[in-house]
């Protein structure tokens, strides 16, 4: 994750943040990079959601959360705070921060 995001940062050039081009409707013509980095931080945020969620049982649901935790912690130390963050909110969205506390046994 952290090669590939490299990469996708790397794309970017300093005119595709000028007067916050990606946020305008010209977007896909003056901010492509930007809203690439945009999309794939989305789409991970949704698979780790989507991971936690279809765990059948607490035990498993309760290993991969504290895995994900672990790869978070990993991310901040490379630096990567864009996994990081990714996996810090997709942890927080209501459909898994709202979960009964018994169906997530955190050991961390």
């Amino acid at each position: 994750m952290t090669l590939l995001e490299s990469q996708l940062q790397s794309n970017i050039v300093r005119e595709e943040f000028w007067k916050n081009g990606w946020s305008k409707e010209t977007a896909k013509e003056t901010s492509p990079n930007i809203l690439n980095m945009i999309e794939h931080y989305n789409r991970v945020t949704a698979w780790i959601e989507t991971l936690v969620l279809v765990q059948e049982n607490i035990d498993s649901r309760t290993a991969v959360t504290e895995y994900l935790i672990e790869i978070a912690d990993h991310c901040r130390k490379l630096q990567n705070f864009q996994t990081c963050s990714a996996i810090i909110n997709a942890l927080e969205v209501w459909t898994i921060h709202r979960l009964p506390k018994k169906q997530v046994r955190m050991n961390v």
